[in-house]
């Protein structure tokens, strides 16, 4: 994934634990829940008899959640100079998340003869950097403008205004990186480790037994 990191040395700094501490604050999970349940509850009125599509409700949810804890609010759009177009919540998903991932696990034959790096891959290098530069504005055009929020005096409690205030020492660029996978990790792997701990407990009934006994 050395496509998706600008410096490795930025996302271990002697500050990241009380930083991390910080930013899991801004985590309602109460409001998550609640969130969850009610287009549970919605499906059910609407579409009694489908099964509902539980990582497409938890997905979209882990989405704005993600966004909240970054930037402290939900983003509905945003307009991208350098692309010359709006994004929607889902196409920021789409670039921040989901491509970014896919990228990750992209195959390229040279990492499998490191003595062959130097025979230009110019198809996955391209990818590559594709994938970086849409990345980059992006996280640029959100920054500006919660930018603009904090000069304007309003200060919300979230990632981004804990580093802007505190962590002067950072540039810009490492500051897009820390923001950018806090919402990677809260949109991806949150929900990778659910469905994962899901599948687990859906095949052990003790586990169930005592699940239910907690919950009612």
């Amino acid at each position: 994934m050395s496509f998706t990191k600008r410096s490795k040395n930025i996302f271990l700094p002697t500050f990241w634990e009380p930083l991390h501490r910080s930013g899991t604050v801004c985590l309602n999970r109460e409001n998550l829940v609640e969130n969850i349940l009610s287009q549970f509850s919605e499906h059910v009125k609407t579409f009694s008899d489908l099964v509902v599509n539980f990582r497409i409700i938890y997905a979209s949810e882990l989405s704005i959640l993600a966004l909240k804890q970054a930037l402290g609010s939900n983003v509905d759009s945003v307009y991208v100079e350098e692309l010359g177009v709006t994004l929607s919540r889902e196409d920021l998903h789409r670039i921040l998340v989901l491509d970014m991932m896919e990228g990750a696990i992209e195959v390229d034959w040279r990492d499998f003869f490191p003595y062959l790096r130097w025979i230009p891959n110019r198809s996955v290098e391209k990818k590559f950097w594709n994938l970086y530069f849409r990345r980059e504005v992006v996280m640029r055009a959100l920054m500006n403008e919660h930018k603009k929020r904090v000069d304007s005096g309003k200060v919300l409690n979230c990632f981004f205004d804990y580093l802007v205030s505190k962590a002067k020492e950072l540039s810009e660029n490492e500051i897009s990186m820390l923001l950018w996978e806090t919402i990677v990790e809260t949109s991806d792997t949150t929900l990778v480790t659910t469905e994962w701990a899901m599948y687990e407990l859906a095949k052990d009934k003790t586990r169930q037994v005592i699940c239910f006994s907690v919950s009612g």
